[in-house]
């Protein structure tokens, strides 16, 4: 599994890269705009720094990488700190390097079993779900899929200018294919909207518009409704979207069904 860590704007806090111990063992992709290639020449094997115009939003990223090979991917975005279960309990420790190879061991298998898509969960939420991983449903910030099969299916990540793994995921359930969520793992974000990352583009108006963006493209699935919050994207009121996932995994079946169907030839 190749790993790939998208980054802007934040050389000197590089959050996710410390907290999987990254250049011990696992040597991911850090994926920088070009003007700021410079600054991790010196700090990152070069066959490991990839650079892309530094006017690529976070879907032409993502879709950038989706196309770079057709191996499984594991894309996290660069302020993420990892946890793991402390045995039998709900309870989150701090992710350890040996941890960290567990949770990848963890998705390969997954992918072995026909799971083409799925996420870490975020840490909000976590200690609600006491099964170690739950299908169809939300998955952010941590995802992984293999290339190959999606890009076969022609799914892509630039489909929306933000709210991409929303769309992601509802393209693939759509397709058919089922995601699966890990609790027994968890992530979490230093908050949306910090300096660095996507927050050059992504203003609050955009993401309101693009959760009704997302509605207009998902109706039968999609609901976009406001939502107050206290710290999330500089906290107040603002546009969220409510998914039915299930209800797009069964619709995908359907679909996957029907186009089965066409290819049946008669005796």
């Amino acid at each position: 599994m190749d790993i790939f860590i998208l980054t802007r704007g934040r050389f000197n806090k590089q959050t996710t890269i410390k907290n999987i111990h990254a250049f011990d063992w696992c040597k991911p992709y850090i994926i920088v705009p070009t003007c700021e290639r410079h600054l991790w020449v010196k700090q990152v094997p070069l066959e490991n720094l990839v650079s892309v115009p530094d006017e690529y939003k976070a879907g032409d990223i993502r879709q950038f990488i989706l196309e770079y090979n057709d191996n499984r991917h594991l894309v996290l975005d660069d302020d993420l700190s990892f946890y793991r279960r402390e045995k039998d309990t709900v309870k989150l420790k701090q992710l350890t390097k040996g941890d960290f190879k567990d949770m990848i061991k963890t998705i390969d298998e997954y992918m072995d079993h026909g799971f083409h898509h799925g996420a870490i969960s975020a840490r909000e939420g976590n200690n609600r779900v006491e099964m170690p991983y739950v299908t169809n449903t939300r998955a952010m910030r941590a995802l992984f899929y293999d290339a190959k099969i999606v890009k076969n299916l022609g799914v892509r990540w630039d489909g929306i200018k933000c709210r991409m793994d929303f769309h992601f995921t509802l393209s693939m359930m759509l397709k058919g294919k089922r995601n699966i969520v890990n609790y027994e793992f968890a992530q979490n974000q230093n908050g949306s909207a910090t300096v660095g990352g996507a927050t050059w583009y992504r203003k609050a108006e955009l993401m309101d518009d693009m959760a009704y963006r997302l509605q207009d493209m998902f109706p039968e699935f999609v609901t976009a409704v406001e939502k107050t919050t206290k710290t999330s994207f500089g906290g107040g009121t603002r546009i969220d979207v409510r998914i039915a996932w299930k209800k797009a995994y069964e619709e995908g079946v359907r679909r996957s069904s029907i186009r089965r169907k066409k290819y049946i030839l008669p005796k």
